[in-house]
């Protein structure tokens, strides 16, 4: 209820179900076990439309055209999957270009890096079907802040990562998992250990 963005976790979760090594249940008792969460989204969708409409209010009237939004799109995922798994720098609000002009080869490097670990999870999706699951799940949990219109001028911002990167580290302990190594784990700890210390000097 405090953040629209927890809107994408019922969604997630239920994927999430079907994780590779996850126990295999009907889907009738999936259906079964997102109710809770369905009734708690329903009670939010009823207040939130009867409060500010079904669709976010669009609070950006500044000009720009389908590619100017379709590329910013394809920008910002580029940069939230860096921040989810190598958060740095910290910052609050990420300020980018609305037109493509004035942002043309970040966001072609952007596009590219996004078609490459797509083709990567469709090329691996047997070797490590995690990475296709956990790579789809990432993009969803996203969905609602590609809105660009309805969330200002700042159209990126960390906290929009706080689903995200439960995913992200779950993607994390997955490559752990199959590595089997302790070296990896303790390097995992010690990365873990420098950024939350950093986070809170900052």
């Amino acid at each position: 209820f405090a953040k629209e963005m927890a809107i994408t976790l019922p969604v997630i979760i239920l994927l999430l179900t079907y994780r590779p090594g996850a126990p295999s249940i009907p889907l009738a008792r999936r259906i079964t076990l997102m109710l809770p969460y369905a009734a708690v989204t329903a009670l939010y969708m009823a207040m939130r439309i009867n409060a500010l409409g079904f669709v976010a209010t669009n609070q950006n009237q500044r000009q720009a055209s389908y590619l100017d939004w379709i590329s910013l799109g394809f920008r910002a995922f580029a940069e939230y999957i860096w921040l989810a798994l190598v958060p740095y720098p910290l910052m609050a609000y990420r300020l980018v270009a609305i037109h493509l002009a004035d942002r043309l080869i970040p966001t072609l490097a952007a596009a590219a890096v996004v078609l490459a670990l797509t083709s990567l999870a469709w090329f691996y999706r047997r070797r490590f079907p995690e990475a296709a699951l956990y790579y789809a799940a990432f993009f969803l949990s996203l969905v609602p802040v590609f809105y660009f219109k309805g969330i200002s001028n700042a159209f990126m911002s960390e906290r929009y990562l706080y689903i995200p990167s439960l995913i992200a580290i779950l993607f994390v302990l997955a490559l752990l998992r199959r590595a089997n190594n302790k070296t990896y784990v303790y390097a995992a700890w010690a990365i873990t250990a420098l950024f939350a210390g950093a986070s809170i000097v900052r």
